[in-house]
């Protein structure tokens, strides 16, 4: 029911239940995701948020900054 789906992948984590859920959001064309430097699967992250448009966010910040420009 939610119109914004947000997901912060920190670092130094492994978030196996988050990685879950970015697979099942995926489609859902409602997720942001925020996923910096130093997170180990940080490449299999890129490639999921490229094949599904997924708006990818290097800094918590950018991520937040982008969240008021939804209408």
């Amino acid at each position: 029911a939610a119109d914004v789906v947000v997901m912060y992948l920190a670092p130094g984590t492994r978030s196996p239940v988050s990685l879950l859920e970015l697979g099942l959001c995926a489609r859902s064309g409602k997720l942001r995701v925020c996923c910096p430097e130093g997170f180990w699967r940080r490449g299999n992250v890129e490639m999921v948020c490229q094949r599904h448009r997924i708006p990818l966010f290097s800094t918590l910040d950018d991520l937040i900054a982008s969240l008021s420009q939804l209408p």
